[in-house]
């Protein structure tokens, strides 16, 4: 099992190390793997909210090396999908409240074997899911707002979590990527997708 560690940017809980290897994760990961228009300077890729002290989920092996990341960000602020993707909101009203929390930037690159999880999820992407779940019940957040590619939003309901479409449920082309932003509940029906009896293959991924 990873150590995942969850909060602010500039909280010292969080290792300058890892949050190094954060940018250039996610420089891999959405510039080069995905090709999205994205700033990427010496190999890592930032933007104007990592400067707003967001929220960060990092998760790294025994060996102190980055797996993968995760970017938390409440909605009564800047946030992706108000200043950057407003055409996702696809006639839905924006979303501004305390209890409402933007997901962006999930990122998984496993450095050490895993075993593969429900709906053949590697276990760092899992338990990821399973810390978004309680950092949301910890710090009363009701609902998440995720802007994401069509193919994170299978694979979301592949595992079980909760997701609905906004406004007319249309898919958006941005640059390469079939894009979309999802409501995620903070339910039972979540809670039971990622607190259910782990479903391990016996081979390693």
């Amino acid at each position: 099992m990873n150590d995942v560690t969850i909060d602010y940017a500039n909280s010292n809980k969080l290792s300058p190390n890892l949050v190094q290897s954060m940018f250039n994760l996610r420089e891999k990961v959405f510039k080069g793997r995905l090709g999205w228009d994205v700033t990427s300077i010496d190999g890592k890729e930032k933007d104007e909210f990592d400067d707003i002290n967001p929220v960060y989920m990092l998760s790294s092996n025994n060996s102190n090396q980055l797996e993968g990341c995760w970017r938390l960000l409440p909605t009564l602020g800047p946030y992706m999908l108000k200043d950057v993707f407003p055409q996702l909101l696809r006639g839905e009203e924006l979303p501004k409240d305390e209890h409402i929390w933007e997901l962006s930037r999930l990122a998984v690159a496993p450095q050490s074997e895993h075993y593969r999880m429900k709906a053949n999820l590697n276990e760092v992407t899992f338990d990821m899911f399973r810390n978004v779940y309680d950092f949301a019940v910890e710090n009363n957040i009701k609902r998440y707002v995720v802007v994401t590619s069509a193919a994170i939003e299978r694979l979301l309901r592949q595992v079980g979590i909760p997701t609905q479409r906004f406004g007319d449920g249309k898919l958006t082309r941005i640059g390469k990527v079939t894009s979309v932003c999802v409501w995620v509940d903070i339910n039972e029906q979540f809670r039971q997708a990622v607190y259910s009896p782990y479903e391990i293959e016996k081979e390693a991924a």
